[in-house]
């Protein structure tokens, strides 16, 4: 599944970084399933997604960001985020990725998951029960040191006031704009946490943009837990939102208490 996978994500990385800084690529020119709006560059990674994925005649469900569930009647669900951080990518914020993930009903039972760095081309992959890599070769957390700390912390109109306390716990804190590639930064002990609490579920995060991530993450030896302490997991549904914590030292679960 990693080279189907990954020829997927090429086709999008492809597609997508000729159009990039163009006026059409931030053209709004529709709506995703959630309502959200979608921009040019979001329905050119998305057509590139669905071209590669019909070319490998994968026998797979599809869940979408940008389009309705399709029924292939499969055991199985590939789901999409063609670009996991579409903002970044219409202001020319060089931090986005392609998420896809493989596996049945939620997230406990993903299989395959693997995010590309569009601008980089950095390949992020887990399989379950048999670790996780960057561009092949072997990523894992790092333990809490908190001198050494790093935070990734969602902020901004739709974040939750207790983000800024969080904030407070840490003597480097980032906000990117990607949760799979944050995520994917702390599995390869690049930081020690993702913090994402919004101010109602409507703004929290979907099974699109962390299907893959939260795989490779729990392969490099992380977890990633909701605000209530509780490992996540989550439907194979557009209309289930949460807010997350993924942690690289699973002791920083008193984080979400």
């Amino acid at each position: 599944m990693k080279s189907e996978l990954t020829e997927i994500a090429s086709a999008v990385r492809n597609a997508v970084l000729p159009v990039l800084g163009k006026a059409s690529a931030s053209e709004i020119v529709g709506r995703g399933v959630d309502g959200a709006p979608s921009y040019g560059v979001d329905a050119v990674a998305e057509k590139a997604a669905m071209d590669a994925v019909e070319r490998l005649a994968l026998r797979l469900n599809i869940l979408s960001e940008e389009s309705a569930y399709v029924d292939k009647g499969a055991a199985e669900t590939l789901v999409i985020d063609p670009i996991d951080g579409s903002r970044n990518a219409i202001n020319n914020l060089p931090f986005f990725s392609v998420s896809l993930a493989v596996g049945s009903r939620n997230l406990s039972g993903i299989k395959y998951g693997l995010v590309m760095n569009i601008v980089t081309g950095d390949v992020y992959y887990g399989e379950k029960g048999k670790g996780a890599t960057c561009n092949e070769g072997p990523i894992h957390t790092r333990l809490f040191d908190e001198k050494k700390s790093v935070f990734l912390v969602y902020v901004g109109t739709n974040a939750s006031a207790n983000a800024y306390d969080i904030m407070r716990k840490s003597s480097i804190v980032r906000s990117f704009g990607s949760a799979a590639l944050e995520m994917c930064l702390i599995a390869s002990g690049s930081a020690d946490v993702f913090y994402m609490r919004s101010v109602d579920s409507e703004h929290a995060l979907r099974i699109v943009d962390i299907a893959a991530s939260s795989l490779i993450l729990r392969e490099a030896g992380g977890e990633v837990f909701d605000m209530t302490g509780n490992i996540m997991d989550m439907r194979f549904d557009m209309a289930d939102r949460k807010s997350v914590i993924a942690v690289g030292d699973r002791s920083m679960r008193r984080l979400s208490l």
